[in-house]
């Protein structure tokens, strides 16, 4: 049993590395065409050139106490890197923030929307990385993407969202 169980762990482990190891080559592999990435403000000097990435999710701009943009990533610090960069705002951790964020009846939404426009042009595309979102706020999460979308365009918008493997109430409806 010991044994079975050993050679189980070792296919999985080198069909793990030939996985990876592929996708580390996809630029020989016609069945890829987009590899992304994310890199975190402050860990440029881990990007290597040669692992065949398309595409960078550049982390993050966030959404202060007050419903500002603070903390964009300067794109220059990776400005020899040969692919698409990507601005990645996150709010990952005040579900009520994002509720004031998100209502067009405050004051904060609009004046976001700007800055993260604003903060857009320097890039090659945008995602949006809001994991609180409350059920009751699902419109006002679509309609703040429908905005950032049409001002960005025709840069693209992408949306980290969380895989599901079963229903959950919350703002995300993946048939949309």
């Amino acid at each position: 049993m010991k044994k079975s169980v050993l050679a189980l762990v070792l296919l999985a482990a080198s069909f793990n590395f030939a996985f990876v190891s592929k996708v580390f080559s996809a630029s020989t592999d016609p069945a890829f065409t987009e590899i992304w990435a994310y890199l975190m403000k402050g860990e440029e000097r881990f990007l290597n050139q040669n692992y065949g990435i398309t595409d960078i999710g550049y982390f993050a701009g966030e959404i202060d106490n007050f419903g500002k943009l603070t903390g964009v990533p300067n794109r220059s610090k990776i400005a020899n890197f040969n692919g698409r960069i990507h601005l990645v705002i996150a709010q990952v951790s005040n579900r009520a923030l994002t509720h004031f964020a998100l209502d067009p009846q405050y004051n904060i939404r609009e004046k976001l929307i700007d800055d993260i426009v604003k903060a857009t042009q320097n890039f090659d595309g945008l995602q949006i990385d809001f994991e609180l979102v409350a059920p009751q706020d699902r419109e006002y999460f679509y309609t703040f993407l429908i905005a950032l979308k049409e001002r960005i365009s025709p840069k693209p918008l992408s949306i980290a969202i969380g895989a599901r493997t079963k229903y959950v109430d919350d703002a995300y409806e993946y048939e949309k």
